[in-house]
């Protein structure tokens, strides 16, 4: 089940300044376009899956979808058995 720490929809949405906690899956999952997701600290996500990515969006990106700045990545990992 997608549970992001970050989740956006819409239009014109903004995500920042955030330290996100462990996640299986992702840390930011987001659609629509015109968002703002910058200064967010991701780590500690993808444990316990092979089809994951710290960042998810569900549509193809082009222009103006999103601005992305300042996210600092850290732990990033996927499932091994």
């Amino acid at each position: 089940m997608y549970q992001p720490a970050i989740s956006i929809n819409g239009v014109g949405q903004s995500g920042h300044t955030q330290s996100d906690p462990p996640r299986t899956h992702m840390a930011i999952g987001f659609s629509g376009n015109e968002h703002l997701i910058e200064f967010n600290e991701i780590h500690h996500v993808c444990q316990e899956s092979n089809d994951a990515g710290a960042i998810y969006t569900a549509v193809a990106i082009g222009p103006c979808t999103a601005l992305l700045s300042g996210i600092i990545f850290s732990i990033i990992s996927t499932a091994s058995k």
